[in-house]
């Protein structure tokens, strides 16, 4: 298993983690938030079971991203992205003002974020072909 999570690709990452967060919200209305919004069209037990398993899939996202990259990594990311989306609108490829553009956008930004925090040393052993070993249960010398 850990063979076949290794050998994914980044592009394929950013599917599974996009596909994670439209599961968790979306503007067409078939997300887990629209689930729950609905009162009593879907039974309890599989509400819980499909949002359980939707939270756990987002939390090991945000868990690796944060691990990797810390507070001032997943900033800067966040801060090219937003520069990029700055540069969009400046030159009319987008309306940031339009909250349907938003509705739509949000997601995939939150994917890329995660997916290059999740993937990062893998990034970062490509890039400079150091590895970085960090295990929190043994002590520094």
């Amino acid at each position: 298993m850990t063979r076949f999570l290794r050998n994914i690709p980044i592009w394929g990452w950013f599917l599974l983690i996009l596909l994670n967060v439209y599961v968790l919200y979306n503007p067409a209305g078939l997300s887990i938030f629209h689930l729950w919004a609905a009162p009593n069209e879907v039974a309890l037990p599989v509400k819980l079971l499909l949002t359980a398993f939707a939270l756990l899939g987002f939390g090991l996202y945000v868990y690796g991203a944060w691990r990797a990259l810390g507070p001032i990594g997943l900033g800067i990311i966040t801060l090219i992205i937003v520069l990029c989306i700055w540069a969009a609108d400046f030159y009319g490829l987008m309306d940031a003002r339009d909250a349907s553009v938003w509705s739509w956008l949000i997601q995939p930004l939150l994917a890329i974020v995660l997916t290059l925090g999740f993937q990062w040393p893998k990034l970062w052993k490509a890039a400079t072909g150091r590895v970085e070993v960090e295990d929190p249960d043994t002590p520094a010398a």
